[in-house]
């Protein structure tokens, strides 16, 4: 009996909520009223009233105004004026005017002029100039002049001087000097000296030393040691000790999550668009860890570190290059030994990247969580780790 009285008790709860709801809405759980208005109709206190749509306009739930003007016309007050296009222009409704200037001319005022294009130069409709030197040559005021390259260089148009070292070789002033590659080491252009250490070693003043891995552990080029532990266990100093079943614990769920957010966000496509090209960034996690330092009693934790990799991509397919800045937030949950709910904290780091066509980046990030004295914090694990496209742009 008690069952069928909690069963009467919904429905009659659920009846009333579906009254509450005014005509012409829709039930809405993620609103504060609990109900949004149907297409075509818009909020007023706590009725639906229908969108007067202007001539040469249409319905759009999306604006305060519920409808938006229709291709080539603009908004003045309620009403939607036809737009009038310039000499040399064509229809745009994502700028102000509601038009823009055809390839090869500039907007000046409300006209559109004919881009003076120098000799060297081509039209180039995304610079203020509306031009850009060719390949091999410089902007120097409005001329293109020949660039200078030195002795085992390149052309290379997107960097100040107009050219670039060929591997092997560094810039000095105006020079390319050969890299002196140590033993055990390998040409690298992307390093300030030139070149980088093989795997299994890492560099210590201009040498590369071979890495001491301890037992349990295997050779990882990407952290401090160069060494990582295998799963399963974890570094104490120079050693790799097995961790406890509640460590264990807490790297199968962090692997858990890292697995699931990777689907959500293939899922959802945490990408941006650079507006002028229509190519995508998008950005995707790669692997987490997490890493907690013991107090020198043991019984709990001073601090603990994530380190989140990810990697950016792009299906750019241009010929200049897309700046585009990544922001990665972890949140981590933990308990004190003398308290009774669980207290959050969360860090965030960004970090821009340079992506040419159909280009990749990866990084990683290393997030520090410090416990005060008195936390004695003896449960840790991560609540959310996050990667987002915050910014893109092309040069």
């Amino acid at each position: 009996m008690k069952y069928i009285i909690i069963t009467i008790s919904l429905l009659l709860a659920s009846n009333a909520f579906s009254q509450n709801i005014p005509k012409n809405a829709r039930h809405n759980e993620f609103t504060d009223e609990g109900w949004s208005c149907n297409s075509g109709y818009k909020q007023h206190a706590n009725q639906c009233k229908k969108v007067n749509v202007p001539q040469n306009a249409r319905i759009n739930d999306y604006t305060p105004e519920g409808w938006s003007c229709n291709s080539g016309y603009k908004q003045y007050g309620n009403q939607c004026k036809k737009v009038s296009v310039p000499q040399n222009a064509r229809i745009n409704d994502y700028t102000p005017e509601g038009w823009s200037c055809n390839s090869g001319y500039k907007q000046y005022g409300n006209h559109c002029k004919k881009v003076s294009v120098p000799q060297n130069a081509r039209i180039n409709d995304y610079t203020p100039e509306g031009w850009s030197c060719n390949s091999g040559y410089k902007q120097h005021a409005n001329q293109c002049k020949k660039v200078n390259v030195p002795q085992n260089a390149r052309i290379n148009d997107y960097t100040p001087e107009g050219w670039s070292c060929n591997s092997g070789y560094k810039q000095h002033a105006n020079q390319c000097k050969k890299v002196n590659v140590p033993q055990n080491a390998r040409i690298n252009d992307y390093t300030p000296e030139g070149w980088s250490c093989n795997s299994g070693y890492k560099q210590h003043a201009n040498q590369c030393k071979k890495v001491n891995v301890p037992q349990n552990a295997r050779i990882n080029d990407y952290t401090a040691e160069g060494w990582s532990c295998n799963s399963g266990y974890k570094a104490v100093g120079n050693t790799c000790i097995i961790m406890t079943e509640a460590e264990l614990a807490k790297e199968v769920e962090l692997k858990r999550k890292i697995a699931a957010y990777e689907k959500r966000q293939k899922a959802l496509g945490h990408c941006e668009t650079e507006y002028k090209t229509g190519a995508e960034v998008c950005v995707s996690i790669l692997d987490g860890d997490l890493d907690c330092d013991e107090s020198y009693s043991g019984n709990y934790y001073d601090s603990c570190e994530v380190e989140l990799s990810y990697k950016v991509e792009t299906d750019y397919s241009g010929s200049a290059y897309i700046d585009a800045t990544v922001n990665c937030e972890v949140e981590i949950e933990y308990i004190g030994k003398n308290t009774y709910s669980t207290d959050n904290e969360s860090e965030s780091e960004r970090y821009s990247h340079t992506l040419y066509a159909h280009d990749s980046s990866r990084r990683t990030f290393d997030f520090d969580f410090d416990f005060g004295l008195y936390d004695e914090v003896n449960s840790v694990k991560i609540s959310e780790a996050e990667c987002k496209v915050t910014d893109v742009s092309m040069y």
